[in-house]
């Protein structure tokens, strides 16, 4: 009796009534949280979706940017072409002509195609000294010399499989004619394919250029844009050859342990209305 005197004074309180009116605003507040919730996580796809569209955009900005600072590129390389024309009279060819480098090894003939819109100072200068008409001192005796810089000399230096170099009177890396051959370090092709004939520096630094030379026999992106390049070569079965001969530390470089000579380097003329000779 006492329980059912307690019920009733709460209910004569509170009112029974509201008992059921306090679940429905439980039941009311319940559904109104599970809509917050799920407007919070909707708020969170928006921003999600948000944040992946800024970092699209930027991306895509930053892409639109890198394409016009190419272009950019582009065009003072353009400019600099046309304010910087090879000397054909010099180079003994025609603007429609192919000039090409034809080198005689132990191991095969090297024949590659030399690019003077590409680097047109250098290309004749490298020409110069492989036709024997420019003098260059000898770096042991001082002898003024007006010969091939290139002919019996050695490879001197094979990092295998990567590329090969020649092109030292002296056969250790560190000789050249006196002189240093012009850079063209910006506007030039990368490395991003095998054959890629350039002239050797000094530890990359500019005008240290001579009469040395390296032939990539694969890819090498990492030296693109720190090597004049003077040309692209096809006989790529030679290169390779060489490139694979077995090595031994001499200096700072690794050369072939039984001598690969470039017995001799000249230079042809290929005229723009006939097709270039099939590489051996």
């Amino acid at each position: 009796m006492r329980t059912v005197g307690m019920w009733t004074f709460w209910c004569f309180i509170v009112g029974c009534g509201r008992t059921e009116g306090l679940g429905e605003q439980v039941g009311l507040l319940q559904n109104e949280l599970g809509e917050a919730q799920e407007r919070i996580r909707d708020l969170e796809t928006e921003t999600n979706t948000c944040v992946t569209d800024k970092i699209e955009q930027e991306a895509s900005l930053s892409a639109c940017e890198e394409q016009r600072m190419e272009l950019m590129t582009e065009l003072e390389c353009a400019e600099q072409r046309l304010g910087d024309l090879p000397d054909f009279k010099a180079l003994r060819m025609e603007p429609t002509d192919q000039l090409a480098l034809v080198l005689e090894t132990s191991l095969g003939n090297i024949r590659c195609e030399l690019l003077p819109y590409i680097s047109p100072n250098a290309v004749r200068q490298f020409v110069d000294l492989v036709r024997a008409e420019v003098e260059w001192t000898h770096p042991t005796t001082q002898e003024r010399m007006k010969e091939s810089i290139y002919r019996n000399t050695i490879f001197h230096r094979v990092d295998r499989g990567a590329l090969i170099q020649g092109g030292d009177p002296l056969g250790t890396g560190a000789g050249g004619p006196g002189f240093a051959l012009a850079d063209y370090f910006e506007c030039s092709i990368p490395f991003t394919q095998p054959g890629i004939l350039a002239l050797a520096n000094v530890q990359e630094r500019p005008q240290t250029s001579g009469s040395q030379f390296f032939i990539t026999a694969s890819p090498q992106p990492r030296l693109s844009g720190r090597y004049t390049v003077l040309g692209v070569c096809q006989s790529l079965d030679v290169i390779r050859a060489i490139a694979a001969v077995p090595t031994q530390q001499m200096g700072q470089y690794n050369g072939p342990i039984e001598p690969v000579i470039l017995r001799d380097a000249s230079i042809e003329v290929i005229q723009g209305d006939q097709p270039s000779p099939t590489p051996k």
